[in-house]
Parts: C-alpha cells; structure tokens; sequence
C-alpha cells in the first residue's frame, strides 16, 4: 500500500475534520491562507462565546431562583462544566491543527519505508464506521436540543448552551478517534516489526545470512524509532482531549448514577422527560466507550512493544555472531531509551488501571451527591 492509499483510507476522517472547519492540509496558497486566518478568526470568537455562555450558565444559578432544589443545581453546573471543557479541547485541536496534519503524514511516511504494514481495505472500513457513530452522536444531539424545548423557555442561557455544545463536541469526539486511529496505525506497524523480527531470528546467522540480517535489523531499528516520535507527538497532542474525556466520563456517570436516587435530574417542569433521558443516555455513553476503545488501543499497543522487547533480548542471549550481538544490543537499547508511555497531560495514565480509579472516583461522588438530597 502507497502513501495515497493511506491517505485515501483516512480521507472520511479528513473529510468530517474539513466540514467542522479543521481540515488536516497544509496551507500554501495565498488564499488558503487567508482561509485559514478567517477560520482562526472565526474559532477564536466561538470559543469565547461559548466560554462566556458557560460562565454565564453557572453563575445564573444563584440568579433565577434561590431555593433551585439540587438536580436543577446538578444540571446547570454540569452543562457549564461540559460546554467550557469541550470548547477547550476544540480549539486546543485548532490550534495544533498543523501538528496532526504533521503527524498523520508523518505515519504515512512510515508505509513507503517499510512495504505492507497497513492493510488499507480494513482501516477504510473502520473509518466509515468510526465516521458513522460520529454522525449519529450529532444527529442525537440535535435531537437533544429540540426535546429540551421547555427547559429553554425557563432559563435563556440553557437555550445557548445545546447548540454549543453540539459543535464542540463534535470536534472533542474527532479528535479521539483521530488518537485512536493513530494507536491503530501503530500498532499494525509495531505488530509488523515484530513478525519480521521473528523471521530474521529463525534464519541462519552463518553467511550470506548474517549479512541479510545485519542488513535488516537497522531498518527495523529506524521504524520502531519512528513510530515511538510518532507517538510521543499524538501523546502532546491529544493530552488535552484525553483529559476533557476523562472528566467528561466522571461528571456524566456521576449524574448518571445519582438520577437514579433523584428522578428529577430529567424532569422538565414538573414532567419526566423519557426523550431527553435516552438521549442523554446514548449521548453519555457513546463518550465512555470511545475512551474506552482509546485506553484498550493503547493497552494493546504497549503490550506489542512488549513483545518487541522480548524478542530482541531473548535473541540477544541466544545468538553467539558478534555483530549480530552487537545490532540486537544497540536495538534493546533504543527501546529501553524510548518507552512507548502515554499519559492525559500527566494526569493519569491511558491504560486500564484507569477504569478501577474511574469507579472508585464515581461512587466517591456518588456518595457525596446522595448525602447532599438527604440534607435538602
């Protein structure tokens, strides 16, 4: 597979990335750059806007009515909550909009160094589905808005807030499975390395085999070097991102939980709303289980390194040729100095220990929430 045709394979990533106004190309005409300029521009007002509705939502709390009971508290802090972090995580994604454009060609560089490592037909098929989910995410959020209706004739700044967040959420969920493409891409190329690696160690290391293989192991070496800079770069990336779903995840389950003691978290006027509580429902989950796709990725992408570390220190050990020795020691080396890590802005790390600390932090809150009614 060519270049292209990983880049064909991305392109209905590329193509809802173009329609929320973040395209990933490069700027190079005058008047793609004066596109770009008025993008910026235009983001940059929205982005304040939405900052300000969120500001708003919060302290109009204390405005409207002084005896709100706590599930209309629990609402309007969490809609603030929501709408400023996904605004930051979108506009953090336009302004680093030229590092991914970087990174993903970047990642298709690493394709016509190394033949096959992408199988395209696959990764076409999983960006449709991705992009498929992404569509039904917004259309379930345009849905929201209009089975919100009588909440917004109560409080004007809630009227703002759907509309807001519909677009920048859109533009948060992107950006995580854009991470998780990237995770995909690499561990299919990790995943190459390593069955080239077995090959060369079941051959011979006697000549002209040797010199196949002293020949090989530094392209490896440069691949598994290239793909770790790869990663560390979505890791800088997408650390903001992975940390606004982190707290995305907590808040929402949190309420989630608590409306089951609380019925009126879905209450609009006295009326249990069943249309906003699905909605709300599919809405929250379908953000827990794309951090969940992103953490098993990374998960399975560290235990493929793993195994490239295994394989090149047990060959290490068993080969007695000298430069043989010496390649596979320089290649266990390179991997002990660039460890393949990721981790939410430091926060905490992608991996599925995070689920354990994710349910401890949600009944604590639960608990917290439960105590707070019974006081009411």
């Amino acid at each position: 597979m060519s270049k292209e045709d990983l880049l064909w394979a991305l392109s209905p990533m590329f193509t809802i990335n173009a329609l929320t106004g973040i395209p990933i190309k490069r700027y190079t005409s005058s008047c793609s750059k004066i596109i770009a300029a008025c993008n910026f521009f235009g983001f940059t007002i929205l982005f304040c806007f939405s900052s300000s509705v969120a500001l708003c939502t919060a302290i109009a709390v204390s405005f409207y009515d002084i005896n709100m009971d706590l599930a209309k508290l629990l609402i309007f802090l969490w809609s603030a909550i929501i709408l400023i972090s996904v605004s930051v995580s979108g506009y953090t994604h336009l302004l680093r909009n030229k590092q991914v454009t970087d990174m993903f060609l970047d990642l298709s560089q690493l394709e016509e160094h190394s033949m096959r490592i992408f199988a395209v037909k696959r990764i076409r098929t999983l960006v449709k589905i991705q992009s498929a989910v992404l569509i039904v995410n917004t259309v379930n959020l345009i849905a929201l808005a209009f089975v919100s209706e009588n909440a917004r004739e109560d409080y004007s700044f809630f009227s703002l807030y759907i509309p807001l967040l519909l677009f920048w959420t859109t533009v948060h969920l992107e950006q995580e499975w854009q991470f998780y493409n990237v995770l995909f891409l690499l561990l299919g190329c990790v995943r190459s390395a390593n069955g080239k690696i077995r090959v060369l160690l079941e051959m011979e290391t006697s000549n002209p085999q040797k010199e196949y293989f002293t020949r090989h192991l530094p392209r490896l070496k440069s691949l598994l070097l290239d793909s770790h800079n790869i990663y560390r770069s979505a890791d800088r990336i997408y650390g903001v991102p992975n940390v606004v779903v982190g707290l995305e995840n907590l808040l929402s389950l949190s309420i989630l939980l608590y409306s089951i003691f609380d019925p009126r978290i879905f209450e609009y006027k006295d009326n249990w709303d069943a249309a906003s509580m699905y909605s709300t429902l599919f809405w929250i989950l379908s953000c827990f289980f794309i951090e969940a796709f992103v953490i098993s990725a990374n998960y399975q992408f560290m235990k493929e390194v793993e195994r490239t570390e295994k394989l090149v220190i047990d060959a290490m050990l068993k080969v007695e040729d000298y430069p043989v020795r010496r390649e596979l020691r320089l290649f266990a080396l390179q991997l002990l100095h660039t460890p393949f890590r990721s981790s939410a802005c430091g926060f905490f790390p992608l991996e599925l220990t995070l689920f354990t600390s994710m349910t401890a932090t949600v009944v604590t809150y639960l608990v917290i929430l439960v105590q707070f009614k019974g006081s009411e």
